[in-house]
C-alpha cells in the first residue's frame, strides 16, 4: 500500500510491536546500541509522539539488518538473481567473473529486508521528487515519512569522510518532514589478510547536521555495509 499505514498496520500497532518484541529480546549487540541512540535522539525536540514510535520502529529494523549483514555466511546470497557459480554475495570480494559490487546491490537488499518485517506495507524504492532528487528507500507511516539514502565508496570508509561526503544531501530529504534520516554506505575500500571487519556499533553511528542559518538539527543514522570482505579463513593464513 503506497503512502499509507494498512489497517493492521497503523502507527500505534507498529510501535507497539516493536516495543513488544524490543523488551523480549536479549541481543547483547543491539539493544545496547540502541537504547544509546534513543537517548541521543531524545534530546532533539521533535523527537516524541508518532515521530519517536515510527522513527524507533525503522530505526530498529536498521540495526538488525546491519547486524545480520556484519555475519558473512553463505547462507546470505544477493544480487541479480541470475545463476552464478559461485553464488554471488555483494559484500565478498569479486570471484573470477564476477562483477563488481555497487550501492543498487545494497538498495535491493536493504529494501528486502524490509519487505520481509512488520514493515512490509510501507516500503518504497526509488521514489522521485523528493528535495528535488531521490530516496533510495521510503518508508512512510501515514504523513510521516524516513528517507534511507544509499551510497558506495571505494576510498573511504572512516565516520569522517562519509559524514563530510554524504550527510549534507541525506539531510536535506527531511526538510519537509520530521527531521530524521538514514543514510547507508555500502564501503568497498581495498581489504586485506589483516584488516578485519568492525563490529556493528562501530559501523552504526547518529550524525547532526544543521544548515547554514538552520535552527534545527537534523539528525541521520549512518551505517556501512562493508563490501570487499574476504572470508573469515582469510585471516588464519
Amino acid at each position: 500500500m503506497s503512502g499509507q499505514v494498512g489497517a493492521d498496520h497503523s502507527v500505534q500497532g507498529i510501535a507497539y510491536d516493536s516495543d513488544v518484541a524490543r523488551l523480549k529480546a536479549t541481543d547483547p549487540v543491539i539493544i545496547p546500541l540502541l537504547d544509546s541512540l534513543l537517548a541521543r535522539l531524545s534530546e532533539h525536540e521533535a523527537f516524541t509522539g508518532d515521530v519517536r514510535q515510527t522513527f524507533t520502529a525503522l530505526l530498529t529494523q536498521t540495526l538488525l539488518f546491519l547486524k545480520s549483514r556484519t555475519d558473512l555466511e553463505r547462507t546470505h546470497i544477493f544480487g541479480t538473481g541470475k545463476k552464478e557459480d559461485p553464488p554471488y554475495d555483494y559484500r565478498r570480494k569479486p570471484e573470477k567473473g564476477q562483477r563488481e559490487a555497487n550501492e543498487a546491490d545494497l538498495q535491493r537488499d536493504f529494501h528486502q529486508w524490509l519487505l520481509s518485517g512488520p514493515l512490509h506495507s510501507i516500503v518504497q524504492v526509488e521514489t522521485n521528487n523528493v528535495g528535488m532528487g531521490r530516496a533510495d528507500v521510503l518508508v512512510q507511516f501515514g504523513a510521516l515519512r524516513y528517507l534511507t539514502e544509499m551510497k558506495q565508496d571505494p576510498d573511504d570508509n572512516s565516520r569522517a569522510h562519509i559524514e563530510g561526503k554524504y550527510l549534507t544531501q541525506e539531510a536535506e530529504y527531511t526538510n519537509t518532514n520530521a527531521p530524521f534520516g538514514q543514510l547507508l554506505v555500502l564501503g568497498l575500500t581495498p581489504k586485506t589478510s589483516s584488516s578485519g571487519t568492525l563490529r556493528v556499533y562501530e559501523v552504526a553511528w547518529l550524525t547532526t547536521h544543521r544548515p547554514r542559518g538552520a535552527t534545527t538539527d537534523r539528525l541521520v543514522l549512518a551505517g556501512i555495509v562493508t563490501g570487499n570482505r574476504l572470508t573469515p579463513s582469510t585471516y588464519s593464513r
